[in-house]
């Protein structure tokens, strides 16, 4: 990392930070008419293990995004909030608020973090639910109805996405090749279709010859991550261009539009290939456990470089471990993995490849357009690159 990029994340950082202090400033003031805790306490532990990261890309995305737009150049009416604090720290804060809600319910489903346990569900689901309150509130006492309206909206989708890959990306429905839920592709927006067949194309360029059910459980698996992971990036510029809607049919929103998309669903292949990666996951973070490490593989949820192993060595030891009733493994069995994956033409360095394929491409796009803060989106690709090299 460069030592620009690296002051450049620790400023968004530390402005994202003071957001998170109104924030909890507001709890404690709300705590008793809301019957939200105990005196002093914050409970929502996840959120505040997120805000002490030294990075946090959805807010390095909001800044970039804001600059490339130009909005400062816009007059916006927000009460006790300059313009550039709409972008470069409520809303930001918002967008990690809104995905620690769904790491509480993500938790839950890929079993992670050890949350087995009848209490540790319940917990989990009371805090998602207290926190998503409280959010709601917060975002009505200094936002407005545009910012709830985001964060119900990415809420909503990040629980079909999560739908989704219990309906149609699991072992059983690769094994099978039939699904229990897809989604219509037709209400996606033309932006996510593209760049979804464009996804695909490179993907299929790289492997060739996938029968028909492989190809469906591919479409199946580029829609879900989409929706999960995508869907924020792109409605967080839906959400600049409707507060701004002078900005809307310009070239500038066209292109991040459309690098918004990419850039997302980069961002969750590269954490599907840091799920297996042992090293991305054995110190103890807001969002990594060492626990957590193989957790996609364990339920049986099929990511792009397992997809890309199972169809590419048909006799791999993968399809043992699969096939169990109860898969549960052990660390060293998923070293061993691992190493599997990260052989040449192993699944997880195909995944890489495929991912510094896509990166080049959305650079290109990039640089197709004149923009003095076209730098801005460029290191963004190069945060993917290095973190997709690095792990």
């Amino acid at each position: 990392m460069t030592e620009d990029r690296k002051n450049e994340m620790v400023l968004v950082r530390d402005q994202i930070f003071e957001e998170f202090g109104r924030f909890k400033k507001y709890y404690a003031e709300n705590r008793k008419t809301n019957y939200l805790g105990k005196e002093n306490e914050f409970p929502f532990d996840l959120l505040t293990g997120r805000m002490n990261k030294t990075t946090l890309l959805k807010g390095y995305f909001s800044n970039k995004s804001f600059l490339y737009l130009d909005l400062d150049k816009s007059r916006l009416k927000e009460k006790d909030y300059k313009v550039d604090g709409i972008y470069q720290s409520f809303l930001p804060f918002i967008s990690e608020v809104s995905m620690t809600i769904q790491y509480y319910d993500n938790q839950i489903l890929d079993r992670k973090r050890d949350i087995t346990t009848h209490q540790a569900v319940c917990d989990n689901l009371l805090l998602s639910k207290r926190l998503n309150d409280l959010t709601r509130k917060y975002i009505q006492a200094f936002g407005n109805d545009a910012i709830l309206s985001f964060h119900d909206d990415v809420l909503n989708m990040v629980d079909t996405g999560q739908s989704l890959e219990k309906n149609s990306n699991l072992y059983r429905h690769f094994k099978s090749g039939s699904f229990d839920e897809r989604i219509d592709r037709s209400v996606l927006d033309k932006v996510a279709n593209n760049a979804i067949n464009d996804f695909k194309a490179i993907i299929l360029s790289e492997v060739g010859g996938l029968i028909k059910p492989h190809i469906q459980f591919l479409d199946a698996y580029l829609e879900r991550i989409y929706l999960a992971g995508t869907y924020m990036y792109a409605r967080m510029i839906k959400l600049f261009l409707d507060l701004n809607p002078l900005f809307r049919n310009t070239v500038e929103a066209h292109v991040i539009s459309d690098f918004a998309t990419r850039y997302g669903m980069m961002i969750q292949m590269l954490n599907d290939q840091r799920d297996l990666i042992y090293e991305a996951n054995k110190n103890n973070s807001d969002h990594k456990n060492p626990k957590d490490y193989f957790s996609d593989l364990k339920v049986k949820n099929i990511t792009l470089p397992i997809f890309l192993h199972l169809v590419l060595h048909p006799s791999s030891r993968l399809f043992d471990f699969l096939e169990q009733t109860k898969s549960k493994g052990n660390t060293s069995l998923f070293r061993q993995f691992e190493s599997d994956l990260t052989t040449k033409g192993g699944g997880l360095d195909l995944s890489r490849a495929i991912t510094n394929r896509i990166c080049e491409n959305l650079k290109s796009r990039i640089t197709e357009n004149e923009n003095p803060h076209n730098k801005g989106l460029l290191d963004m690709c190069n945060v993917v690159r290095i973190n997709n090299k690095q792990f």
